[in-house]
């Protein structure tokens, strides 16, 4: 399962999206650790790993074409999210809202630019 983060199989595996193997519950492995979480390697589980990512990515993103998450436009602009959270309440940029996330759109991004540019 190449370019897919130990911490995405166990983040899926927590949700029931892709769970894992118990070492303790499959025959003819003896492990130590009671724990141990086997995730198989075969063209069939990374067809049902790809599907599940996508699952999950497509119910956790609310976000269209050119909106993206403040989490997203802060590393994008190499600034830290509370300086663009102080710009907010400042009056400085203006993103919207869709739900609880904040949504910033390429006219904010290009603001929250100018403002970095007049500081530097």
């Amino acid at each position: 399962m190449q370019g897919v983060s130990i911490y995405t199989l166990r983040r899926l595996d927590r949700n029931g999206s892709y769970p894992a193997l118990r070492a303790r519950d499959v025959q003819g492995i003896k492990s130590d650790l009671p724990l141990t979480r086997l995730y198989p390697a075969n063209a069939e589980a990374e067809a049902e790993l790809q599907m599940a990512i996508l699952r999950t990515e497509t119910r956790t993103s609310r976000l269209t074409g050119s909106q993206i998450s403040r989490k997203h436009a802060a590393t994008k602009l190499g600034v830290p999210q509370s300086k663009l959270r102080y710009w907010e309440r400042r009056g400085m940029i203006q993103p919207t809202r869709s739900g609880r996330i904040v949504v910033y759109d390429e006219a904010c991004l290009d603001s929250a630019r100018r403002l970095i540019d007049r500081r530097a």
